[in-house]
């Protein structure tokens, strides 16, 4: 290819950014979000694109070619990861004041508690 590698502008998620390698226009790359972004909150996808084969027409999610501004955009969407968290409670001074043979009801059914406890699955 015949360009010259400084006629074109990286941004990603709208902010200008160096090319990673010195010879992208025909190696393969992967763009992520190490700039700027706490990896341990938020989470994403990199993307991998040749500059040389989008701009002979390849399409990549994520990534638009401004041919006449030479302008690479990528967008990468940014999630907050999820946290799980666990959640202990002591019901020991509540157990003393209610009686051993409580029942619960599920969907309208009677269901015995045991041992203090009743699993529940399937519920959202």
């Amino acid at each position: 290819m015949t360009t010259d590698s400084k006629d074109w502008i990286l941004i990603v998620n709208g902010e200008p950014k160096p090319w990673p390698i010195k010879d992208y226009l025909d190696r393969e790359i992967t763009i992520d979000l190490n700039w700027g972004i706490d990896t341990t909150i938020y989470k994403s996808e990199p993307l991998t694109f040749c500059v040389s084969r989008l701009l002979d027409g390849v399409k990549v999610e994520g990534v638009t070619v401004d041919m006449e501004n030479r302008v690479v955009k990528c967008e990468i969407p940014i999630e907050e990861r999820s946290k799980d968290v666990k959640v202990i409670v002591d019901w020991s001074a509540l157990k003393k004041s209610i009686k051993s043979d409580l029942k619960a009801e599920v969907d309208g059914k009677p269901m015995p508690v045991k041992k203090e406890a009743r699993k529940i699955g399937g519920l959202e």
